[in-house]
């Protein structure tokens, strides 16, 4: 039977995890919004015309676009490994464990670079 301090544990526990997703989810919109604000300062930067615009057109352009892609791609694991353990902290080691490892032939970062890849 629970108590009604299971209860307040309870409600104060799924209060701190709705507090760490909609941090994560507001962290993840400004990364991206920073990252997509970062890649057309960049792209502006070589006069392409936009009918012949590929990032690939130009190596000096591809590559300042994959280091801001690479960063976003680290903000991202980096921001899912903090919602993991948010109030977990006593289990943070084993959660990470977890997390980084491989799962069905793959870890996350993997899984996270082939969509960068799929998509690029």
């Amino acid at each position: 039977m629970q108590t009604k301090n299971d209860i307040e544990e309870a409600k104060a526990y799924l209060k701190k995890r709705i507090e760490a997703e909609t941090s994560m989810r507001n962290n993840l919109e400004k990364f991206m919004l920073e990252a997509a604000s970062r890649i057309v300062e960049i792209s502006y930067k070589y006069n392409i015309p936009p009918f012949l615009f590929r990032f690939s057109r130009n190596r000096q352009l591809e590559k300042e676009i994959n280091e801001v892609i690479g960063w976003l791609k680290s903000k991202i694991e980096h921001t899912m490994l903090i919602l993991a353990i948010a109030a977990h902290k006593e289990d943070e080691e084993d959660i990470t464990a977890h997390i980084t490892k491989e799962n069905h032939g793959k870890t996350f970062s993997q899984r996270n670079n082939i969509y960068y890849v799929s998509s690029g």
